[in-house]
């Protein structure tokens, strides 16, 4: 189990397989999902980007292309800038927190939509037995839920933010790495509740 006491981090979940990709779960919701029982629960690590534009004198809009700008590693969601910036546009690349529930031949990660406060959406909800049914459709309506590849290895804090640059005399964009501050505690809430609920399934 996952340490989720006060003061511990638990221990991260990455998509770290190539070969994966992010397929977003859209509906209908598999016929067997009561049947599923849950072996693993962890928190893994997505990567969103998002463009920033001079909309009005020093004022800037920041944009992301929903479900489209997940990806399962920072190389992807670099090679996804590469192909949709313009002049004049910077970029943002954000390590998101997310959650890995695995069961049978199933394995989802739900997204969240909120950086700073991750799993926010999900404060004073409750989720029981059997868990693929309660947390999946409640997951598709506050974030995002792709199907991933099973295929999980460990990951490491903090989560990071990255800007982009342009670099004199390289056609890809440079990138410098900061760390932003994120308010982690409705992701180890929910984290908690999750694998208690496994433990019942």
């Amino acid at each position: 189990m996952i340490d989720t006491r006060s003061g511990s981090q638990p221990r991260e979940c990455k998509v770290s397989d190539s070969r994966s990709m992010l397929n977003l779960l859209q509906g209908p919701l598999p016929k067997n999902l009561s049947d599923i029982r849950a072996s693993v629960c962890c928190v893994a690590k997505l990567y969103r980007f998002s463009d920033e534009r001079n909309v009005w004198q020093w004022q800037r809009l920041q944009t992301y292309a929903g479900s489209y700008a997940y990806t399962e590693d920072l190389d992807a969601a670099k090679r996804a800038v590469e192909k949709q910036r313009l002049q004049g546009s910077r970029w943002w690349i954000h390590e998101m927190p997310s959650i890995v529930i695995r069961g049978g031949d199933f394995c989802f990660l739900i997204a969240t939509k909120n950086s700073l406060t991750p799993f926010l959406e999900f404060r004073g909800d409750s989720f029981r037995s059997p868990l693929m049914r309660t947390i999946v459709p409640k997951a598709m309506a506050l974030g995002y839920v792709f199907v991933i590849e099973p295929y999980l290895n460990l990951a490491e804090y903090p989560f990071l933010s990255f800007a982009s640059y342009v670099r004199r005399g390289k056609r890809e964009l440079g990138w410098v790495s900061h760390s932003k501050k994120r308010d982690l505690t409705y992701l180890h809430r929910l984290l908690e509740k999750l694998q208690n609920a496994m433990q019942s399934d």
